[in-house]
């Protein structure tokens, strides 16, 4: 008997010591720091706690967090064990209806009420229609009524069972209806009953020990590869005479399989993906090697040809690598500092892959504007805005937006990678520099000689301003550079050009008065043999 009182209590101290308290709560992220590739959802939950240890389930989790990312967080109070990422199969049969199938139950529950009250009704009129049909004069009272007291008895008759008869009828079509909008309400539930399916539940189970009964606190932080932004620019210029105005926006998409609502954002640059593991150096060691050039071109003998030296160029852009015997020794990457940006307002944004544009900043930049053209190649001047100390902007590659002049003029494209001091934009066409570029046939010739030909060549480019202001404006040009020892090139007219004679290149930078015009000449002969 001792034995068994001692079992007993020993089986209860027991059940005491390790009993479990398991608590259920929605992950739901109220902060999402979005990078370039990826998103840290951050999630604020409460839980109630007891004395010894606990199991938290937080549910209804986008599918495809990284698990190595958890990090549960509870504060003093309590300390986490473990974390667990699962995902568990719901019954049709034990999901909560949806709001609106809820709204038709309640709708039908109205529905049924009001056809009881009718139901109600119609037996009230039907029981004073039995009182009247069974009323009968007493024998001795029909003898001594008049003619007149008979009339009006069954004048009231007439009227009253007519009146109850057709309000009967009247209760009765309210009915009718009623039932018609109930049987289209249980069509639509039983339709939402025959298309439930099991639901997949992805939930995180922490084992959480506690030293006392508590209300807790905790913070829940997951990483999924699914979602990211990318940056997009709105250019607006009122005039050459006034600031660029830069609308720094964000594209932002996200394919969790979980909507986000009414979110605070934070927008980064950093690249959670990349390594933090520290560089090592290892030995760099030189070695004399035989000389080998491989093409990417099927066509090897013609190494020089377009495709190949196309080839070789993306693969080195692609690459971006230096090798020395094997051994990596460099490489040429663009890196940023970490900026990011919080926006002040919540967004709500679908898991739907469709980007979602967010403005972030919107700054005035001031700018000298300058024209650019190539007569050569493109009849049209472009006009470009010139922003130095541009690195303060923190800026990311990126499509363009262009507005001039309240008027959308096109795309174009800012690459901060570039390694000058000053950031140059293109603003688009403008048709109000009006070029040309023509040959000056009377100084245009070919001379044969007994060993040589001499080919003289001469052009006029033009360029108006049709503006009411003044412009700077820069003009390129070129003249063929000899490869060959028996070709000869010579410059005869440059018009004051700067000349860059390796390259080939003619470059006037010109201010042009409003209305004015400017013209420059060009000449060079070419001396090839016979």
């Amino acid at each position: 008997m001792k034995k068994l009182i001692f079992l007993i209590a020993f089986l209860g101290i027991y059940n005491l010591t390790f009993s479990q308290n398991e608590y259920h709560v929605k992950g739901i992220p109220d902060k999402i720091t979005v990078f370039q590739s990826g998103a840290n959802l951050t999630m604020s939950l409460k839980a109630n706690v007891k004395k010894g240890t606990n199991i938290i389930y937080i549910d209804s989790l986008p599918e495809n967090i990284d698990h190595n990312s958890i990090r549960l967080y509870t504060g003093s109070t309590a300390t986490v064990m473990s974390t667990d990422f699962r995902m568990e199969t719901i019954k049709s049969d034990n999901l909560p209806d949806p709001p609106n199938i809820i709204a038709l139950r309640d709708s039908i529950k109205k529905i049924n009420f009001q056809i009881k009250e009718i139901n109600n009704r119609i037996s009230v009129l039907q029981g004073e229609e039995n009182i009247i049909s069974s009323y009968k004069l007493h024998p001795e009272t029909e003898k001594g009524s008049s003619i007149h007291e008979l009339t009006t008895l069954a004048n009231y008759y007439n009227k009253r069972i007519g009146e109850i008869k057709s309000e009967v009828l009247n209760q009765q079509d309210k009915s009718a209806a009623l039932n018609t909008v109930i049987a289209r309400l249980n069509k639509e539930i039983n339709e939402y009953e025959l298309s439930k399916k099991p639901v997949q539940n992805y939930q995180i189970i922490a084992i959480l020990s506690s030293e006392s009964d508590n209300n807790i606190n905790m913070e829940l932080n997951v990483f999924t590869p699914h979602a990211g932004w990318t940056p997009n620019y709105e250019i607006k210029v009122k005039d050459v005479e006034s600031p660029v105005t830069l609308a720094y926006k964000s594209l932002v998409w996200q394919n969790t399989g979980k909507d986000w609502n009414e979110v605070k954002l934070t927008l980064s640059t950093r690249n959670p993906n990349m390594s933090s593991i520290m560089p090592i150096l290892t030995p760099w060691y030189l070695r004399l090697l035989q000389h080998q050039i491989t093409y990417d071109s099927e066509d090897q003998s013609s190494p020089l040809s377009p495709t190949s030296a196309n080839s070789v160029r993306s693969n080195r852009a692609k690459d971006a690598a230096m090798v020395v015997d094997g051994v990596e020794v460099g490489t040429v990457d663009n890196k940023y500092l970490t900026v990011e940006f919080s926006p002040n307002n919540k967004y709500s944004i679908k898991s739907d892959n469709r980007k979602q544009s967010i403005t972030l900043n919107n700054v005035e930049i001031a700018a000298a504007y300058e024209y650019f053209c190539v007569p050569k190649l493109d009849p049209d001047a472009f006009l470009t805005a010139k922003i130095s100390d541009w690195g303060k902007l923190n800026l990311l590659p990126g499509e363009a937006y262009i507005y001039f002049e309240n008027t959308y003029i096109g795309k174009s494209v800012i690459n901060p990678q570039s390694v000058n001091d000053s950031l140059t934009i293109s603003l688009g066409r403008d048709k109000s520099i009006v070029l040309k570029r023509e040959t000056i046939k009377e100084l245009t010739e070919t001379k044969f000689f007994s060993s040589n030909v001499v080919k003289q060549y001469a052009y006029l480019i033009s360029a108006k301003n049709n503006r009411k202001t003044d412009i700077n404006i820069t003009i390129q040009d070129q003249f063929p550079v000899s490869t060959h020892e028996k070709i000869e090139v010579e410059l005869l007219e440059s018009s004051d050009a700067k000349i860059d004679k390796e390259m080939g290149f003619l470059k006037w930078q010109l201010k042009i008065p409003a209305g004015k015009s400017v013209e420059k000449k060009f000449a060079y002969k070419i001396d090839t043999p016979n």
